[in-house]
């Protein structure tokens, strides 16, 4: 790495204090950069090596530094996810005298990773959630009463309630721990209060606090604190502008909440602090897109930190393999949103009969029933992607035409799900249809507009082979071109039967033609078959791999240049339409997330099973 700049060190230290739990990254165009003691913490837990650090000396200052590639997308997630950190990246511009100033691009954490947009793809990847609770405690007639609420972005759920707890908080860290949650929020003040107050009602208030701190810590959870009074308002009049206005039962729970608005006025406030520091009402995507409910500590058997780490759970971060914790044991799903499920699941231990019943009985139909289990676990739910990820690529405009291709492939399994599920003739199956049968048939009932719009505008044909094109005969522009393109691989393939004849191999077996977005259109024989094209100089070899050799003739070259030069048209031409069905896609983000739902328990409830 080059030396570093000797007016970074004036600038570093007018960035002002930098707290334990932050990382500053500074972005150099195609590397970041980190520096002191995040350089080491850099080298030492992500490339774990300290060979990759950088020392420079300025004056009397030896600064340690650490470059890393900005194409590696795990780094951000591993400081973030793994290792619960708060990050801030920075970005420079010239100044004529000082040499660099950075100001801050863009900032994230483990409850709120949408800053970071701009620099990774954070809505794909592994099936980390970001998650975010607020939390605020009060001392009322002696009792030690907690409020919270509770997002998580991916499944675009809220939660609040309120629970009297003891001041050890063992209510609290229960509640933490079911949840899942990666960052709390609390107002400033909470954990280290004016201890010269002398007022008898604050003294067990001052007695908590050591413990609020200490079930934080046990929790692994990253603390921000707020300003009550500017971020710790009252979020009771949002709910009716971010739940879906569609469902029923979301503006049934949202009155049933307005009814106790006065039993859970500090909660609304902290839903305050959650909305104020995603900026919620601020971003159209969040708008009308969430569901909302009451956090009962009386649903799930209350596990604290020490009981899910006596009982392994959950992976810990220093684990060998997977078979050292429950849910390494377990998981056998085969997406993401299965394994978020089943991680859940084990953090939430059912106590009502009922639901445990339930629960069983669907277990005890997918094991009875061989044929539906593998119909699912090894057909069905190896198409299905991490739609609520990919909801929210497309809510975030970043969504591709494959984006919009891959939702309408589970789309078009409904109805082969909803048959295999019916065709099940067990005692399960009133329970098969309450959970699942009922949910995919209204599903289905709202995707048809979407379907039709992709039938109408999608070249499916293509989309099969990986390519992902609109339909030529959507607008005239597109069919000219389209018509070029044909005749222009027609010429390629009679020039693919001209030079396989001229050299003696047999199309499509020891000779082929393949076409990559790379490349374009070439040969390619095998290695054992290049002694028939070796000391042919009218064919141009490309390159060579295990795969075999790769080259064209002059007559492909020139044919390839007007392919991709059309193909270029083509993509251009179709922008305007690819945009426009993508918003439109976008828009059934609500469809998604009480679509998504229902396979998941389907993907988790055949985990423990598996298949040969």
């Amino acid at each position: 790495m080059a030396a570093v700049d000797p007016s970074f060190l004036q600038s570093w230290n007018c960035l002002g204090e930098k707290s334990l739990n932050t990382v500053w990254c500074f972005d150099h165009g195609d590397y970041f950069s980190v520096h002191f003691d995040d350089a080491l913490l850099v080298a030492n837990e992500f490339f774990l090596s300290p060979s990759v650090i950088n020392y420079t000396r300025i004056e009397s200052t030896v600064v340690p530094s650490v470059k890393i590639a900005k194409k590696d997308e795990k780094f951000l997630r591993f400081l973030i996810l793994t290792k619960q950190l708060r990050v801030v990246v920075y970005e420079s511009s010239i100044k004529s005298t000082r040499g660099k100033e950075w100001r801050i691009a863009a900032q994230a954490s483990p409850g709120n990773l949408t800053g970071l947009d701009a620099y990774v793809d954070l809505s794909s990847g592994k099936s980390e959630d970001s998650t975010l609770l607020a939390v605020n405690i009060q001392w009322i007639e002696e009792e030690c009463n907690v409020s919270l609420a509770f997002c998580n972005l991916e499944d675009h759920a809220l939660v609040v309630g309120e629970f009297v707890d003891s001041p050890l908080l063992p209510n609290l860290e229960a509640a933490i721990l079911q949840l899942g949650a990666r960052e709390c929020l609390v107002p400033s003040g909470l954990l280290a209060p004016d201890l010269d107050q002398t007022n008898s009602s604050q003294r067990p208030k001052v007695k908590s606090l050591p413990f609020l701190q200490l079930v934080l810590e046990r929790s692994n959870v990253l603390v921000t604190e707020l300003k009550k009074k500017e971020d710790f308002t009252d979020a009771s009049e949002d709910l009716a502008l971010l739940v879906k206005p569609e469902k029923s039962d979301t503006l049934s729970s949202v009155h049933h909440l307005l009814r106790h608005k006065s039993e859970l006025s500090e909660a609304f406030c902290c839903l305050g602090a959650i909305v104020n520091f995603l900026r919620l009402k601020s971003n159209e995507s969040m708008i009308n897109s969430f569901t909302v409910s009451r956090f009962s500590l009386k649903n799930f058997v209350r596990l604290d930190s020490a009981a899910l780490r006596t009982l392994h759970l959950l992976p810990s971060p220093d684990a060998v393999n997977r078979y050292q914790s429950v849910f390494g044991v377990l998981n056998h799903c085969r997406t993401e949103q299965g394994q978020r499920l089943l991680a859940q699941w084990l953090r939430q231990p059912l106590t009502d009969i009922i639901e445990i019943n339930e629960r069983l009985n669907l277990v005890e139909a997918f094991v009875e029933d061989g044929s539906l289990r593998q119909s699912f676990h090894g057909t069905v739910l190896r198409r299905i992607p991490d739609i609520p990820r990919l909801a929210r690529r497309l809510r975030l405009s970043k969504g591709r035409l494959n984006d919009v291709y891959s939702i309408y492939v589970v789309v078009s399994l409904l109805s082969t799900v909803i048959d295999s599920l019916r065709q099940h003739e067990g005692r399960n199956k009133a329970t098969l249809q309450k959970c699942f049968i009922t949910s995919f048939e209204s599903a289905a009932e709202d995707f048809k507009k979407f379907v039709e719009m992709v039938n109408a505008t999608i070249d499916l044909d293509t989309a099969k082979q990986g390519e992902f094109l609109i339909k030529a005969e959507v607008d005239e522009e597109l069919e000219v071109i389209k018509e070029k393109i044909t005749k222009t691989e027609s010429k390629i393939f009679k020039e693919f039967r001209k030079v396989s004849q001229e050299i003696g191999l047999e199309p499509n077996k020891t000779i082929k033609l393949e076409n990559s977005e790379e490349l374009g259109y070439y040969f390619r024989v095998t290695l054992k078959m290049e002694k028939h094209i070796r000391g042919l100089h009218w064919l141009k070899k490309i390159d060579l791999q295990k795969s075999g050799v790769r080259f064209r003739s002059a007559d492909l070259s020139s044919l390839n240049e007007q392919y991709r030069e059309f193909k270029s048209s083509y993509d251009t031409a179709q922008k305007t339409i690819v945009k426009e069905i993508l918003s439109v896609t976008g828009s059934f983000h609500y469809v998604y997330l009480y679509t998504s739902p229902p396979p998941v328990p389907i993907m988790k409830l055949l985990s423990p099973y598996r298949l040969q």
